[in-house]
């Protein structure tokens, strides 16, 4: 097979039962030059037989078996031949049209990253629903230094995305010279989409942002970052999987917080630590953006709370940690940041809020007034979209004049 225009790595574990929706989405691409690479990590057979049923010469099974999740993206990727790289997870879909899509934006002009919008279908409550990231279908160019500030400060547009490797590619020169790096691979734990995300800002002088959704995120139901860091502390995780964290993570415990002031367990303190390792480490651009505390502080509140919705039970200690760090702040940092999440009313509110949601759904309360409004004759509005994929075959439907005039044999 000669060298294919878009390498897309599909690592997996355990997920024989998503993963058939993802395959068919890339084989309904209408561009045709591209190869699927399934890196499976699971701890059984069920993956590789069924991917033995599709006959197409350009996927390719790779298994790997026994790595943490970042060494199995690293795993799949160092099997990529293409110009592009491409990460899609296994329950991600790609839209009929997407690979069509970046490659009009990279032939004439092989830029060193694109990304693009996603849409969320959620499946979590009585009915599913699709959130997608709203676009005007354009395309413009972000610098790396106005990602950065979107990303760390207050004040930068959060209209430019980071380019997480979920929902961007990146050239092979630039998966190189990230390679070369102090870091010394692409996708380095606790969360890979983070680190990447942060060493390709620290080579690629710009990202090409296609203002359109490429991709559907088909289930909320199964998401490793939700379990891991939304509502389980560091011993339910070692109680609950009979493993360390060190081992289905990679890192040591100290790692989830070793480059932040505040010592907890939130996703949030988890993305800007290891932001913060890649920035100590290789230094480039990332040097000019460190840290913003007012932010940091601010989020990490926030996310404190949210762990408490997603099941951890005791956030208390988490919040005298924070407020404890936040105490070693110079005045004005502590000033902006109580300024800022009194926006939302009193600690003590908050925390009330965080609860009641949490109970109201722990009780099936959603569920409960469905089925109140069935009894008392309300009829519901039909589910317009069962499933992701159902979805996704709509939105073919809605670009079929497109799909039939982009589509390269």
């Amino acid at each position: 097979m000669s060298q294919p225009f878009f390498s897309i790595v599909l690592p997996t574990k355990n997920r024989s039962f998503l993963i058939h929706e993802a395959v068919e989405c890339v084989l309904a691409q209408t561009f045709a030059d591209w190869e699927l690479i399934i890196a499976d990590n699971s701890d059984d057979e069920v993956t590789r037989d069924l991917i033995a049923q599709y006959p197409d010469p350009r996927i390719r099974y790779c298994r790997s078996g026994g790595l943490d999740m970042a060494d199995n993206w690293e795993f799949g990727a160092a099997q990529a031949k293409g110009e592009y790289v491409c990460m899609i997870h296994d329950k991600h879909l790609l839209k009929t049209r997407a690979l069509a899509r970046i490659h009009a934006e990279v032939k004439d002009h092989r830029h060193p990253c694109v990304c693009w919008l996603v849409d969320w279908f959620d499946d979590r409550g009585v009915r599913p629903k699709v959130t997608p990231e709203r676009g005007n279908g354009r395309t413009c160019v972000n610098s790396a230094e106005a990602i950065l500030d979107g990303f760390l400060t207050p004040f930068g547009d959060p209209a430019c995305l980071m380019p997480y490797p979920q929902r961007a590619c990146m050239h092979r020169d630039l998966v190189a010279r990230m390679r070369s790096s102090a870091v010394g691979r692409l996708y380095h734990p606790l969360c890979p989409d983070i680190t990447c995300a942060a060493l390709l800002l620290a080579y690629a002088d710009h990202v090409v942002q296609i203002n359109e959704s490429l991709v559907v995120s088909a289930t909320n139901k199964h998401s490793s970052g939700r379990s891991f860091i939304g509502g389980k502390s560091i011993q339910d995780l070692n109680t609950s999987t009979g493993r360390s964290t060190e081992q289905l993570l990679g890192r040591s415990i100290e790692a989830f917080f070793l480059h932040v002031p505040v010592k907890t367990f939130t996703y949030v303190t988890n993305i800007y630590s290891d932001y913060m390792f890649v920035r100590d480490k290789v230094g480039e651009r990332l040097e000019r953006h460190p840290l913003d505390h007012e932010r940091f502080f601010t989020e990490s509140f926030n996310s404190i709370l949210a762990s408490c919705l997603f099941g951890k039970k005791d956030i208390h200690k988490d919040l005298v940690i924070w407020e404890e760090a936040l105490a070693k702040e110079p005045a004005d940092v502590r000033s902006r940041v109580a300024k800022k999440i009194a926006e939302k009313g009193s600690v003590r509110r908050q925390l009330w809020r965080a609860h009641m949601k949490r109970l109201r759904f722990a009780l099936g309360v959603p569920a409960l007034e469905a089925k109140v409004k069935r009894l008392l004759g309300r009829k519901a509005k039909p589910v317009k979209w069962p499933t992701a994929l159902d979805y996704v075959r709509w939105d073919r439907a809605q670009h079929a004049s497109e799909t039939a005039a982009e589509s390269i044999t």
